[in-house]
């Protein structure tokens, strides 16, 4: 009979091991091995390699930042890349350097929008990318400036997606797509 483990996988009856970790023989092991049943031993490091690959090819182009427009705040998240190749600067286009600087370049944006510095991520992995992670945010009254400052930015033109939850996903979603602020598409999620 069959048991749900710690994590909810499943083990065997003979005090198997969870799915979720590999299994493999252990060195002492082999033709040489008592006839006894095989040692085995826990490898709970998976294989990195496979999985950066994998994230390579489907990571999303840059910028990444995500918005929770509330009733009251919106709050941004902007990853910022630090591990950018001379390759990939040349590579990058005008309006993506024009939003990377004037995100960072800045701790106050107009008269309400704010970078808490002090919330600040530094030298975080994410999708096999180093970076930092910043935080901003402005009274949701301010939206129409933001969707006109991204207008201004030339995000259109950037082939990405904007990733939205809270209920002024919803109230904001027509306005994004009308003023063409995303290309591809809008996603939005509420709990």
């Amino acid at each position: 009979m069959a048991q749900n483990g710690p994590l909810g996988a499943e083990n065997d009856e003979a005090g198997g091991q969870d799915s979720v970790f590999r299994r493999r023989i252990s060195s002492a092991e082999g033709p040489s091995a008592s006839a006894g049943a095989p040692r085995e031993r826990l490898n709970s490091v998976p294989r990195a390699r496979p999985r950066l690959d994998s994230l390579r090819k489907n990571r999303p182009p840059f910028p990444w930042f995500g918005l929770d427009i509330g009733g009251t705040l919106v709050k941004l998240v902007y990853f910022e890349p630090r591990d950018i190749t001379a390759e990939e600067e040349q590579e990058e286009v005008e309006s993506l350097k024009s939003i990377r600087k004037y995100l960072m370049s800045n701790v106050a944006y107009g008269q309400t929008g704010l970078r808490d510095v002090h919330l600040e991520l530094k030298d975080l992995t994410l999708c096999g990318r180093k970076g930092n992670l910043h935080f901003i945010r402005f009274p949701t009254h301010d939206m129409s400036v933001f969707i006109q400052m991204a207008r201004d930015k030339q995000f259109s033109s950037l082939h990405t997606s904007l990733c939205a939850t809270g209920g002024g996903a919803y109230k904001f979603e027509e306005e994004f797509l009308t003023v063409s602020i995303m290309r591809d598409k809008l996603c939005c999620s509420r709990e």
